[in-house]
């Protein structure tokens, strides 16, 4: 990577002067890096073909006007820094481009700006707050999609793991869902997968001690695993006799053994993993000829953290000077999107809460060769003694036991956290282009007095956005009930008054200091500061200085 001051890009180049990014035409000002955008600015002023992010970016279109460049289009284009609206350049004011608003390029009007295919992985994350959430904001591309004549985007989403698919597809677009792969009519069969002939991949087992917990029965388990490991990789030669294998060299032996010298282990709690963690360290490493090197993953780690963990483990397919990674103890961090070669033993300290975790997390191993799944069950806890006893026809019927997700578009509550975004949304990505269009505003609705002049001409009434947003979460849909279309109403009208009380009454130059949009689709409730007080808070100060 390196720092374009000409166009203030952040460019990723190839350094092989023949490569396709440094030669080809259809580049044009791009030509000499990939056309790849990683800064907002930059994608809000290049609009590349293809997005990636999470749901949570969705938030931002109730608070960033530029967003709108990529569901809205866009009126000019700046020789410079790439699209831009309202007849200033993105980098222009505080930035280094010193284009005249004259000097801009004028451009017609997009014939569709709304992006034509959504992908969504991993559906079944969508669920409580956060699927409520950005079904508001989903509802929102398809209005303004309506608003602009233009179809809806087609929908894509994709999981392994979902139960009554057609509720949750409805609650977050909607819409009815086609699914597919259907079910065959026989078991093991579907469009794209076979059961014959039959071939295993990942073999489950069930650990459930006498008196043992969970804990000391995956430390036991991990000390045999690894203590065969090395004894396998210290003597290749015998252990080739042992398995009675003939066939395979030693090396070819060696570079196998390293798919399966990796453990992971799968906790429910960051204490649970603190606890292998010290167990490995302390109780099992000493007793080795080897020391056993060891990492932790949870919530804690860092993205950066993480992915240097991921790097590791994916450079030690091959041969490394210095210690491998042995064991790695990780929570539901890692249960998504991990998809690494060299797991393909996994230790499962508990069961999780629900069967959807459980299938996500037990296929972190075997992506790729033949695995062990163990799940080390816990004795005193009822539910997992009875999974354990049904531990064969459970995993016969897995798919079944998957739980539905819960999610719930006509909240009455709901309303009261994404109006405020959904209203700056639509004076930003629709309001603003609409009337400036019609050469009735120069700046966007962003800016205060604009939109105080707008509101006062009538050109902005608090009936058209309260009509917007109850199409937008969906308050006149035919499959609600009267009772829960008219909370929903009351709920999306108070909410929507308020915010346009304050709106009116703002002296505030910005909208974003009127009105105060969520951040993220995680902004639940406003934080609270716990303090001590009395009593309490000398026993927290002595435990402190101690």
């Amino acid at each position: 990577m390196k720092f374009d001051r000409t166009q203030w890009r952040l460019i990723h180049f190839c350094h092989n002067p023949q490569c396709y990014s440094n030669t080809a035409p259809s580049l044009r000002e791009l030509r000499g890096s990939l056309p790849i955008f990683v800064v907002d600015n930059e994608i809000y002023r290049y609009r590349p073909s293809v997005l990636v992010g999470t749901v949570d970016k969705l938030a931002v279109l109730g608070f960033q006007k530029y967003f709108a460049h990529l569901i809205s289009g866009t009126t000019q284009r700046c020789p410079s820094h790439g699209y831009t609206s309202f007849g200033q350049c993105l980098e222009s004011g505080a930035g280094p481009c010193k284009v005249v608003p004259k000097e801009l390029e004028r451009l017609q009007p997009d014939k569709d700006p709304i992006p034509a295919f959504l992908i969504q992985d991993e559906l079944h994350l969508l669920k409580e707050e956060l699927g409520t959430f950005n079904a508001h904001y989903e509802g929102f591309l398809q209005h303004i999609a309506e608003k602009q004549h233009q179809r809806p985007s087609k929908i894509l989403a994709a999981t392994a793991t979902i139960e009554a698919y057609e509720m949750q597809i409805y609650h977050l677009y909607l819409k009815e869902a086609n699914r597919f792969p259907q079910p065959s009519w026989r078991g093991g069969e579907s469009f794209y997968a076979t059961s014959t002939p039959l071939a295993y991949r990942r073999l489950y087992g069930g650990v459930l001690t006498h008196q043992r917990n969970p804990e000391s029965a995956v430390l036991k388990i991990l000390e045999i695993y690894h203590r065969e490991i090395q004894r396998m990789r210290n003597f290749p030669k015998a252990a080739l006799e042992e398995l009675e294998i003939d066939n395979v060299t030693e090396d070819d032996f060696l570079d196998f053994l390293r798919l399966y010298d990796l453990s992971l282990t799968y906790v429910n709690r960051k204490a649970t993993g603190g606890n292998i963690a010290y167990g490995l360290n302390q109780i099992v490493s000493p007793r080795f000829p080897q020391a056993l090197f060891m990492k932790m993953l949870t919530g804690d780690n860092t993205m950066t953290e993480v992915g240097q963990v991921i790097d590791q483990i994916e450079a030690e397919r091959d041969e490394v000077e210095g210690p491998r990674l042995d064991a790695l103890i990780a929570t539901s961090l890692i249960s998504h999107g991990v998809d690494l070669e060299r797991i393909n033993f996994l230790c499962m300290v508990g069961m999780p809460s629900k069967y959807a975790e459980y299938i996500q997390a037990s296929s972190r191993a075997a992506r790729n060769h033949v695995g062990l799944v163990l799940v080390c069950f816990k004795r005193i806890d009822l539910r997992e003694r009875s999974q354990y006893h049904y531990f064969l026809p459970n995993h016969q019927y897995l798919d079944r036991l998957v739980e539905s997700v819960s999610i719930n578009r006509f909240s009455a509550f709901a309303a009261k956290r994404t109006v405020p975004g959904l209203i700056v949304g639509m004076l930003l990505s629709y309001y603003s282009r609409d009337l400036y269009n019609r050469k009735l505003i120069t700046k966007p609705l962003d800016n205060m007095h604009q939109l105080h002049k707008m509101i006062e001409s009538g050109h902005i009434s608090i009936e058209q956005l309260d009509e917007d947003l109850q199409r937008i979460i969906g308050a006149h849909d035919r499959e609600i009930s009267e009772l829960q279309r008219r909370y929903l109403i009351e709920g999306i009208t108070q909410e929507l008054q308020t915010n346009w009380d304050q709106i009116q009454r703002s002296f505030e130059p910005q909208l974003r200091d009127a009105i105060h949009p969520m951040l993220s689709f995680r902004d639940v409730d406003e934080t609270l500061e716990f303090v001590a007080d009395g009593p309490a808070g000398t026993f927290v100060n002595r435990i402190r200085t101690t």
